[in-house]
């Protein structure tokens, strides 16, 4: 497995107060912040609080392509489910309108 080694900024929300928190809560707090070397700053609720050094051991190829499959499968999913719902919202909207617009015929 491949190794690749960084150096990027650690960001915190407004969920920690400041140092004492983050170093109060150890290694929970390690899981609190995010870590990304785009800028932040100026963003809502987002603030920079230093660096880390990060080291991440990828997945092999085959793995990673499982993975990837598996998660475009979920969101294909949630598409669909999303889409029939709409698809639902919008024949009640055509059903109502022509419901309204519906005039009986009296048989004698």
């Amino acid at each position: 497995m491949k190794k690749i080694t960084a150096t990027v900024k650690a960001w915190i929300t407004s969920d920690y107060y400041g140092t004492a928190e983050i170093e109060r809560d150890g290694d929970k707090a390690v899981g609190q912040l995010f870590y990304t070397n785009h800028d932040h700053t100026g963003t809502d609720g987002w603030c920079h609080v230093g660096s880390a050094d990060i080291t991440v051991t990828l997945l092999d190829q085959d793995a990673i392509i499982e993975k990837k499959v598996e998660s475009l499968r979920k969101e294909l999913t949630n598409h669909r489910a999303n889409s029939h719902a709409h698809e639902t919202e919008l024949l009640e909207k055509i059903n109502k309108l022509l419901a309204i617009t519906y005039v009986a015929e009296v048989v004698s």
